[in-house]
C-alpha cells in the first residue's frame, strides 16, 4: 500500500498515507524485534532482514515527523528508506522458498496462520480474574534530559508498584537503538544514560517504548499487589491479549 502510493501519488498524499499508517508501522517495528534466537546463524541473519526493513518502514514516520529538513532532503530520505525496504523485501521474497523448504513448512502450516481462517492460538491469553474494583489506572511520566554532549538521559514516575521491573526501548536516527531495563523504587526509575558508541545522539525525533513483562518474570512483591493476571492494574496502557497480560507505554522526543 505505501509503495503503491509513493510510486503513483503526489508526495503530500504519500505522507499522508504514513501518517495513517505509523501506529501499524511501529507495531509491526516492535514484533519483529522478537523472534528469538535459532542454532542456526545463517537462518538467524535471514530473520535479520524481517527486522531490517521493518526499521526502514519504521523510519519513514521519523522523517516525516523531522521538522529540520526541508521538502527536497525528505524527498530523497523517503526514496532511501523505500529502496532499503524494497531490497530487503526481494531478499526475503528470494530466500523465504529456500528455507520453507530446509525447515518444512508446508501450504497446511500456511493455513492454520490464515488471518481469515485458523483456530484461535493456544497462547492466545484470555484473563481467568476479573478486573478488581481497586485496580490502579497506571500512569508514566517520563523525562527525557539532553545532556551537553547530545546523549541523553532517561528517567520519570509512575503509579506502578515498587519492585516492577520495566524494559525500555529507543528507536530513532540512521537506525538508532537502544534499550535497559530498570526497577521501580519510590514509584521513580531511571534507565541511565544513552549515548551512540560514546558519542551524541544525532539530530531528529525518536521513539520510547516502555514495557512491563509477565507476572512470572516479575518480582513476588510485586505481584502480590498488581496481581497474579495483574488484575490490580487497569488504563490505556494495560494489555490483556497475546502471551499473556503486560502495559505498553509510547513516547516520543527530539534531540535538538
Amino acid at each position: 500500500m505505501l509503495k503503491y502510493s509513493y510510486q503513483n501519488d503526489p508526495f503530500s498524499a504519500f505522507m499522508e498515507k504514513v501518517k495513517e499508517h505509523e501506529v501499524n508501522i511501529s507495531r509491526l517495528y516492535m514484533l519483529f524485534q522478537d523472534f528469538g534466537w535459532s542454532r542456526n546463524n545463517k537462518f538467524n541473519d535471514f530473520l535479520d532482514i524481517f527486522t531490517k526493513m521493518a526499521t526502514v518502514i519504521d523510519d519513514l514516520g521519523q522523517w516525516r515527523k523531522n521538522k529540520n529538513i526541508n521538502e527536497k532532503s525528505l524527498k530523497y530520505f523517503m526514496d532511501l528508506s523505500m529502496k532499503d525496504a524494497e531490497k530487503h523485501y526481494n531478499i526475503i521474497e528470494q530466500e523465504l522458498p529456500n528455507w520453507e523448504s530446509s525447515i518444512s513448512i508446508t501450504d497446511e502450516d500456511y493455513s492454520r496462520i490464515n488471518p481469515y481462517d485458523r483456530k484461535k492460538p493456544e497462547f492466545n491469553y484470555t484473563p481467568t480474574i476479573p478486573i478488581s474494583k481497586d485496580a490502579i489506572e497506571v500512569k508514566f511520566d517520563v523525562t527525557v534530559s539532553v545532556l551537553p554532549d547530545k546523549a541523553i538521559e532517561v528517567s520519570g514516575s509512575t503509579n506502578l508498584f515498587d519492585g516492577a521491573s520495566i524494559l525500555l526501548s529507543i528507536r530513532g536516527e540512521k537506525n538508532y537503538s537502544a534499550g535497559n531495563k530498570a526497577v521501580i523504587e519510590s514509584g521513580k526509575f531511571n534507565f541511565g544514560v544513552f549515548s551512540k558508541k560514546g558519542m551524541g545522539l544525532d539530530i531528529g525525533t525518536y521513539k520510547g517504548f516502555i514495557s512491563l513483562s509477565l507476572p512470572s518474570v516479575q518480582s513476588k512483591d510485586f505481584v502480590k499487589l498488581a496481581g497474579i493476571e495483574y488484575e490490580n492494574l487497569t488504563g490505556q496502557y494495560v494489555k490483556r491479549s497475546g502471551i499473556g497480560p503486560g502495559v505498553e507505554f509510547c513516547f516520543e522526543f527530539e534531540v535538538l
